[in-house]
């Protein structure tokens, strides 16, 4: 690397710094004030699933909830969690069967949620688990986040899920959110 070129990557790297701290102190400003209660109980929960399942972990959608021990998925270059630029709908830097463990707080996002599944069952080694924090339709206010394409039932969450190959372990309602692990279905090779 020439000294320009290092220059340039020092530059970038320090603006993606200054940047990240400025939303860190943003984010630790309102989860001081409160705000982040409900983002916080999805984060433990999605960390205890992590515990349970230790390896290769995506976090799918990672925004400014970074998890230790998994790699930050996201389209947004603007937040905390940013390991890897990509959509939860192309992994095309994993391999099939490669990851152990997939987790995500915002599936609603995505406009194709079979593409969304079908990928995470190609990635997913069999036996591999995904754990998700959803908005449940039976109870959500579609109006209320415009970034939101779907809301789910556990009844289309399920059907989703097996339709890509994968089965539901368990399903539970908080508030308006729905709490899902589910892993993917086969016989280990």
């Amino acid at each position: 690397m020439s000294a320009i070129e290092r220059l340039e990557h020092f530059a970038a790297t320090t603006v993606l710094n200054q940047r990240q701290s400025l939303r860190w102190h943003e984010h630790m400003r309102k989860a001081c004030s409160g705000a982040y209660d409900d983002t916080e109980k999805q984060r433990v929960w999605l960390e205890s699933v992590i515990a349970d399942n230790p390896g290769y972990v995506l976090n799918i959608g990672v925004g400014d909830m970074p998890i230790a021990g998994t790699e930050g998925i996201d389209t947004d270059t603007d937040v905390l969690g940013l390991d890897c630029f990509a959509s939860g709908d192309d992994l095309s830097f994993c391999e099939d069967n490669s990851v152990d463990c997939i987790v995500t707080n915002y599936l609603e996002a995505f406009s194709d949620a079979y593409k969304v599944f079908e990928e995470w069952s190609r990635v997913l080694k069999v036996g591999g688990t995904v754990a998700i924090v959803c908005v449940n339709a039976d109870t959500y206010d579609p109006f209320r986040n415009s970034k939101k394409f779907n809301c789910f039932t556990s009844r289309t969450i399920m059907l989703f899920l097996q339709r890509s190959g994968m089965a539901m372990s368990s399903v539970e309602s908080v508030g308006d959110n729905l709490y899902v692990t589910a892993y993917k279905k086969g016989e280990a090779s």
